[in-house]
């Protein structure tokens, strides 16, 4: 940053913070937690540790 004194004004415009979260989430190709919820929820309940022991 070549004029560091705007660091300042990066919490006088709210939408900003939003910018810059979007800009985040398409550069690293995240998505919502509640988008993807359903899909995260059936990959933990498909883990090992999820799942009783087996019976011997």
């Amino acid at each position: 940053m070549a004029d560091v004194s705007q660091i300042k004004q990066y919490t006088e415009r709210r939408q900003t913070q939003f910018d810059h979260r979007d800009e985040i989430k398409k550069a690293f190709g995240l998505r919502e937690f509640s988008a993807v919820e359903a899909e995260f929820t059936a990959w933990v309940d498909a883990r090992p540790w999820n799942r009783p022991p087996a019976s011997r």
